[in-house]
């Protein structure tokens, strides 16, 4: 019988526990920073289910909102012919399994998941949009800074609810598909004008532009959320947070959105990771076998 033991996480691996236990395999959960009994869970299962993503400081899992156990103490448990999942598997972990032995795979490198999970942070930017701005979404001046996968997917949404959509994207290949997709779409030097515009704007993430004014070192960083209109509402990544020193009399609304949003919003979807789990250890490796 094949054993799964899930360690750390958000309410996404929660969910998988609850649909990997419904489904009849045995399958352990454990939070927290270290005990005996852990070690001998995780020597003991078939494939170890690691948080997403797998960490945020490079030493502790990802375990909101404390800090998970080190990831030294669970890489010392892992056997070799292990399967580990996680996502945005650290390069150190990704060594260590390879010269130990352990088969892994990285969430975010599967496509499927990918487009799931940016489906479920924008729902969830929504959602945050809808609780915090004071008017309605509807023709609504909405600016989408980045078109990767998140920011396409909620640009789509937010035309679905009908509000006016533009997307400022620093990549000229991004820029195109945006463009032919039906969006205003521009580069971070006209960002002023369109701010001055928006009442509501989103970053996925904002430092990923390099939009000079944006620079922790610039001067203009504490004028640039004040092009705002004041009824407006940033939605911003908790680690990106521009320097208020010294600016004017800010009208807008700054929120910081949880820790990962989709985690947060959405944990249901991990019915996919679930799903792609499987797949992936049958394979690589054989058939599961249920109770």
């Amino acid at each position: 019988m094949r054993t799964f033991f899930a360690v750390g996480g958000d309410m996404r691996l929660r969910w998988m526990v609850q649909i990997l236990s419904k489904e009849g395999y045995p399958v352990s959960f454990f939070t927290g920073t270290d005990s005996p009994l852990m070690k001998s869970a995780v020597k003991e299962a078939s494939v170890i289910l690691g948080p997403v993503p797998f960490t945020r400081d490079g030493v502790h899992l990802f375990q909101p909102p404390s800090h998970g156990m080190e990831l030294s103490a669970l890489l010392s448990c892992l056997m070799p012919g292990q399967y580990l999942f996680g996502g945005n598997l650290p390069d150190p972990v990704k060594e260590f399994c390879d010269n130990n032995d352990i088969l892994w795979k990285d969430f975010m490198d599967m496509e499927e998941i990918s487009l799931e999970n940016a489906i479920a942070t924008a729902e969830g930017a929504i959602s945050l949009a809808v609780s915090q701005c004071p008017i309605n979404l509807h023709r609504c001046r909405c600016l989408i800074l980045g078109y990767g996968r998140c920011g396409q997917a909620l640009a789509d949404r937010l035309r679905g609810m009908f509000a006016d959509a533009s997307v400022c994207e620093i990549n000229p290949i991004r820029q195109t598909l945006a463009k032919t997709r039906g969006f205003d779409t521009f580069d971070p030097q006209k960002l002023e004008k369109y701010l001055r515009q928006s009442l509501f704007l989103i970053q996925f993430p904002l430092l990923s532009l390099q939009i000079p004014c944006l620079s922790s070192r610039s001067v203009k960083t504490r004028y640039f959320l004040n092009w705002l209109p004041a009824p407006a509402v940033f939605l911003r990544k908790p680690a990106v947070r521009p320097d208020f020193a010294g600016s004017p009399v800010r009208g807008f609304r700054d929120v910081s959105v949880p820790k990962p949003l989709p985690g947060s919003c959405a944990g249901q979807y991990c019915r996919s990771l679930e799903r792609d789990v499987k797949n992936y250890y049958i394979y690589n490796r054989g058939k599961f076998l249920c109770l």
